[in-house]
């Protein structure tokens, strides 16, 4: 594993100093405007499933200082490495904490209901969709190799304590089976934000908070246009 070929970027309004490889899986836009989508309370426990280089937990340890503990899981080695570099360098590691392992392992990571926030930035591609990238770290990063969709919800079901929230970023073409998976779990959605480039263009991303066991009703914000 070489973790020294990373390169370091900084987010000044945050005072985060950021590394993530060099060549392979590096961060885009959506774990920011995710991040922005959360609204975490004093003392919640928080998970990021399928973490990355940890800029989720990073960026909200820094949002909301006096929430609990916030853990990441990663299911690649060498970047959960990364990310508890990224941790330690910040001085973070009262708050955050990096877990190597496969999320469909839930009870290797954590006992049920352990979590009241369960957040994630997952693969947004089926496996047999589009051209699998030749870099593995991307390829991960971006289409159904190591989980899907049901996967995903049924570990946030599972870790969410009663009355928790699932909060997800997905692209807009897979609303409904998103919102389908969510119901098959009792995770009833809540709030729903479409992401556009531009207004004049149609949403590609939308942002989704599901409550367990949640009563109906669904309030839809108003959109985000990345673009003027």
């Amino acid at each position: 594993m070489n973790v020294l070929a990373t390169t370091t970027e900084t987010i000044p309004d945050l005072k985060l100093t950021i590394q993530q490889p060099k060549h392979g899986y590096r961060y885009n836009l959506e774990p920011f405007i995710l991040a922005e989508f959360v609204d975490l309370e004093k003392g919640e426990a928080v998970l990021d499933l399928g973490t990355g280089v940890g800029i989720i937990p990073l960026l909200l340890a820094r949002r909301f200082p006096a929430a609990g503990n916030i853990t990441g899981i990663e299911i690649q080695p060498e970047l959960a490495e990364i990310a508890r570099l990224n941790v330690e360098n910040n001085g973070l590691q009262q708050q955050v904490a990096i877990v190597q392992n496969d999320y469909r392992h839930c009870r290797q990571i954590a006992p049920p209901s352990s979590f009241s926030t369960v957040i994630a930035n997952p693969p947004y591609y089926p496996r047999q969709q589009g051209r699998l990238n030749n870099c593995r770290q991307k390829a991960i990063a971006r289409h159904e190799i190591t989980t899907d969709l049901e996967s995903l919800v049924n570990a946030a079901a599972f870790f969410l304590k009663p009355g928790g929230r699932f909060v997800v970023s997905y692209p807009a073409e897979r609303l409904p089976a998103l919102i389908n998976a969510c119901q098959r779990r009792k995770l009833t959605p809540k709030n729903l934000q479409c992401v556009h480039s531009r207004a004049s263009e149609p949403a590609e991303l939308i942002l989704l908070a599901a409550r367990q066991n949640g009563n109906a009703g669904l309030q839809i914000t108003a959109p985000l246009y990345l673009h003027p």
